[in-house]
Order: C-alpha cells, then sequence, then structure tokens
C-alpha cells in the first residue's frame, strides 16, 4: 500500500488533504503531521511514497523542512510536493526546487490536479526505487566479487611465493597445450606434469561406462609414451579417488593397498591423484601421479592437479560428445540411406543432402543433384505450383505439407511423386527437408483402371 505523508500546521488542511487523497486514490494510507519537526521524524520512520509539505509554518518552515529531508539519507529519495496559498512567485518556486522539492502545488487544492501531481510522484519513485536497488545488489556483487577476488589473489601469491615451481609449470603448459586438442593433448599433459612435478609417471584415464574399470587414454612411463591400456578400479587408490575431491599418498601407498598388484609391479611408493567431473557433475575419469619415490609437501602437486582437471575434464568430455554425434550421425545415416523413400534437403533453393533411393527416382547421381536448382529436376508443368509451396513454406505461411507432383527423370520421362515437407534447421540455417515417394507405378495403373472402365462403358 502507497503511503502519503501530509504537513501542515493547520489541522484543517490536512484533514482537506486527506480526504481528497482518499477520493481519488485507492489503496492509499495518509499519514499527517502538524510540524516540521514531527513531519521529519515520520517520514524517516514510516518511509513514505510522496509528501506534501506547507511552505508556511511557525518554527520551521517548509524549506528547511525540505532541506532537512534532503540531506538524510533515508528521506533524500522520498519525491516532495510543496503546498501554499502565498508564495506562488517565481523566487519562491525556484527556492523551493533548490532546496530539493520535487514540484508545487497551490491552494485552494484542485482535487485533480492533487491526484495527478501525486500519481506522477509515485512513478518517479518506484522508478528511481528499482533504479536504486539495482545499483545497491550491483554494489553488492562488486564488493562480493572484489572481496572474492582480493581473497584469491591473496591465497595464490601465497601459493606462488611457496612454489615457484608451479607457476613455472603454468606457464611452460598455457603456451604450449592453447593450439592442441584430443589424444595429443593428453600426452602433452602428462609429459609436463611429469618433467614439471619430477614424477615417474602421469596417467590421464577415463572411466569405463560400467564404472568398474579406468582406461588409460594417454600416460608417461619414466619420460615415455605409453600404450593406452585399463585396469580394474577395485582394490586400488583410484577406486577410493572417485568419491573424493583429491587423493594423496606421499608414501607407503602399497601398505594401504596391498592388494593393488600394479603398485608392488611397478615400485609404488607415493600416489597422487584427482577425479575429472562433468558439467553435470558425474564422473569421467582421473588424472594420477606416480613415484618410485616418497614425497614431500603435497601442495604443489595437488595445487596443479586441480588447475588442469577442468581443462582435462573438458578435453574429456568434448572428446565424448564428439565420439556419441558421430556414432548418433552414423545411425542417421543409415537409416536414411536405408530408407525405401528419397530424401532431400532443401536450402536457399538449392539442393544440400540427397540419399541413395532419391538417385534411383531421378536416375541421376547424388553429385549431379546437390548443388543445383531443386526446379532443374520437376517438371515444367510443376515448376510454378513446387516453388510457390517452397517459398511460401520458408516464409511459415501455411501450405499443403503432403501433395503429389511431377518430377523430371534424368531422361526426360515423367515421374509421378507425392511429397511430404517440412522445415528443418539444417546446418544452423532454415531449410526444407523433403520426403519423396515415388507413385509412378500407381498413376499409371489408375490410367489403366480408367482406360478400361471407358472402354467397358463405351462396349
Amino acid at each position: 500500500m502507497k503511503k502519503i505523508l501530509a504537513i501542515d500546521d493547520q489541522k484543517d488542511n490536512l484533514t482537506t488533504i486527506k480526504a481528497v487523497i482518499k477520493s481519488r486514490i485507492q489503496d492509499c494510507l495518509v499519514l499527517t503531521a502538524l510540524s516540521g519537526k514531527e513531519g521529519i521524524e515520520i517520514a524517516r520512520k514510516e518511509q513514505p511514497d510522496v509528501i506534501l509539505l506547507d511552505i508556511i509554518m511557525p518554527q520551521m518552515d517548509g524549506y528547511e523542512v525540505c532541506k532537512r529531508l534532503k540531506a538524510n539519507k533515508r528521506t533524500k529519495h522520498i519525491p516532495i510536493i510543496m503546498v501554499t496559498a502565498i508564495k506562488t512567485d517565481t523566487d519562491s518556486r525556484v527556492k523551493g526546487l533548490e532546496m530539493g522539492a520535487d514540484a508545487f502545488l497551490s491552494k485552494p487544492i484542485d482535487a485533480t490536479e492533487l491526484s495527478a501531481q501525486v500519481k506522477v510522484m509515485f512513478r518517479i519513485k518506484e522508478a528511481e526505487d528499482t533504479l536504486r536497488n539495482e545499483k545497491d545488489s550491483l554494489e553488492e556483487l562488486v564488493k562480493e566479487r572484489t572481496s572474492d577476488l582480493f581473497n584469491k589473489n591473496k591465497n595464490l601469491e601465497s601459493e606462488i611465493s611457496k612454489r615457484e615451481i608451479a607457476e613455472k609449470a603454468l606457464r611452460i603448459i598455457a603456451t604450449e597445450f592453447s593450439s592442441v586438442s584430443g589424444l595429443e593433448f593428453f600426452e602433452k599433459v602428462c609429459q609436463h606434469l611429469a618433467k614439471t612435478l619430477n614424477v615417474d609417471y602421469a596417467f590421464v584415464g577415463e572411466l569405463s561406462s560400467d564404472e568398474k574399470k579406468v582406461i588409460v587414454r594417454a600416460g608417461i612411463s619414466k619420460g615415455k609414451l605409453v600404450e593406452p591400456f585399463e585396469y580394474d578400479l577395485a582394490n586400488t587408490p583410484c577406486d577410493k579417488l572417485m568419491g573424493n575431491n583429491v587423493c594423496t599418498y606421499l608414501s607407503d601407498v602399497q601398505t594401504f593397498f596391498p592388494h593393488d598388484h600394479m603398485l608392488f609391479d611397478m615400485g609404488i611408493e607415493a600416489y597422487l591423484g584427482i577425479p575429472l567431473f562433468n558439467r553435470n557433475g558425474e564422473a569421467l575419469g582421473i588424472v594420477i601421479l606416480l613415484n618410485e619415490r616418497p614425497l614431500s609437501d603435497s601442495e604443489v602437486y595437488v595445487s596443479v592437479l586441480q588447475i588442469f582437471s577442468d581443462r582435462i575434464a573438458n578435453e574429456m568430455e568434448r572428446m565424448q560428445a564428439k565420439v556419441d554425434l558421430e556414432e548418433s550421425e552414423e545411425k542417421y545415416r543409415d537409416l536414411v540411406e536405408l530408407a525405401n523413400d528419397g530424401i532431400c534437403i532443401i536450402q536457399a533453393s538449392k539442393i544440400k543432402f540427397a540419399n541413395s533411393c532419391l538417385e534411383k527416382i531421378w536416375g541421376g547421381t547424388k553429385k549431379e543433384l546437390i548443388g543445383n536448382s531443386f526446379t532443374e529436376f520437376v517438371y515444367d508443368t510443376e515448376v510454378s505450383k513446387v516453388e510457390d509451396y517452397y517459398y511460401r513454406r520458408m516464409s511459415n505461411q501455411t501450405v499443403p505439407s503432403i501433395y503429389e507432383t511431377v518430377l523430371k527423370h534424368k531422361s526426360g520421362k515423367k515421374v509421378y511423386v507425392e511429397l511430404s515437407a517440412g522445415l528443418i534447421n539444417y546446418e544452423g540455417s532454415p531449410a526444407d527437408l523433403v520426403i519423396i515417394r515415388d507413385i509412378t507405378d500407381r498413376k499409371l495403373a489408375e490410367d489403366n483402371i480408367r482406360k478400361l472402365s471407358t472402354a467397358v462403358e463405351q462396349s
């Protein structure tokens, strides 16, 4: 509910103002004050949306009240309409505006003008409140972000001062990895981790679909790249790793995992690893460091692994998505190619895709179809109709989605077809997906039946 504060030393005036407002503005609470001092106190406490302020008052006139309200942080945003029966000259109005008043009304008060002025002030107040809230939110966000950045920067500076090796490693990796991807990226990660952190082994592994194995996609073993291999997660540090942010055993890792035969066979003393997750928080794989000698102070190793885990996870997720897409596209291509109907995609009046069945219907090759205007393959008498339907469909107008027409066979003969067309998005732009069914045999059969019926009737 909107609040209006009326300040006037005359009670009758306040009664009149209150009555006028109540009759003109619904859902509005009218507060009153008989002095400037009382008005300032009520304004601070109640935070009204508009203040109607009389100029001529004892002890503290309207100018002084306006000045104090506008000087106070809690009340300076409240619109003030100054009301007077005497000081209506230009100088008085200018003085009031200079003190911060937003509008003037003269007595006797016109109800319509008062209502209009108050509603305008409501809108101004709402707009200013919105802007102020947005500004406060932005300032708070900036403050939080600044504080967050400050803390992160402070922590980073602390880490750098303790371990300059991490900074050097990051600079090397940042410059050398910007243009590589896929398995080459994983191999370079392993090479630099092993070299920079001075460990014997570094592996990037992907979790199997049943989450029971790790498939090592790339790795370094004492300076040499290793071929991909896989191993069971059970009874290994990696099994424990999948449920944690980081896993470190700086020494005696074999003691904690006596059934991990690979650790024994490789003579591993120290193990450090970090899990990789996709954007949905699902486990993707791991990055692990192994060493034949105990390691001290895991901070530098863990910090480097954490910095690169997101980049490695993003690349692994991208590769998985690429494989899934290729498999999906392969299934789609097989489905389209094995279809018994001709299928083509038309974009900007050109044929962009055609399947094998369309080759048979037309009598030529895909190479001859793709890149040419679709009207070249429509029989002359049907071109205008097919063109009209195509352009109207591309303009989102209502046209038949299924209709019969005639195509022009490569040999020149007519091919009667039934077209089923609809809009799709192809390679980022609108296109027409057309399914073409050869109905020539049916049309010829219907024609023969008509001829036979005519012959019977004539006989």
